[in-house]
């Protein structure tokens, strides 16, 4: 059975991408459920659109505080059935409150050079 997984995402969705392409080469065995970013502008909901996944805009800025962001994102993942969360190039630090309603299911994509940071 292909596990579902929700992309999180602040900017162009190049991680995205790749994970679509991997996709469809057959090398990947997940479905995207649903694309979440925290920015309206985000060429990375082109690309969900492009490839006819849902996709949801979270921004901060419409939110009372940091918990309510976070409940919102964690809801549009849950509510589109995401199993499995990857945060692809989204530029924000989670708190523990959000981590802690997808335990052992969060993969972070992070451009860092390791073991630097």
């Amino acid at each position: 059975m292909t596990k579902k997984i929700g992309v999180v995402v602040s900017g162009r969705g190049s991680n995205l991408q790749s994970i679509l392409n991997h996709i469809d080469a057959g090398e990947l065995p997940v479905e995207v459920a649903v694309v979440v970013s925290d920015h309206q502008e985000a060429f990375a909901l082109q690309r969900a659109a492009k490839y006819g996944i849902p996709s949801e805009v979270v921004e901060r800025k419409d939110c009372k505080d940091k918990a309510e962001f976070e409940d919102r994102i964690a809801d549009a993942l849950l509510s589109h059935g995401a199993e499995l969360v990857v945060l692809a190039g989204f530029l924000r630090i989670l708190s523990g409150n959000f981590i802690s309603r997808f335990p052992h299911r969060i993969m972070n994509i992070h451009p860092a050079l390791l073991p630097s940071f």
